[in-house]
């Protein structure tokens, strides 16, 4: 890696650890595509460009 500050590199590993640690302990949590459903379905509504994103409110592009 990168120079970094030898206690910074030391605590990042000992994150590491304890994130495995826990991940066996727990497994592998899985999480929600999304947490409001009705967020979601406004979402799914919206109109969108050929992109993907999503229009703006006067129904063209933003401009890049």
């Amino acid at each position: 890696p990168r120079d970094i500050n030898p206690r910074q590199y030391w605590r990042i590993l000992e994150r590491r650890e304890a994130r495995e640690k826990l991940k066996k302990a727990c497994g592998d949590l899985k999480r929600k595509p999304y947490i409001y459903e009705s967020r979601h379905k406004r979402a799914v509504m919206r109109p969108r460009g050929p992109d993907g994103r999503f229009l703006r409110a006067d129904g063209t592009e933003a401009p890049k």
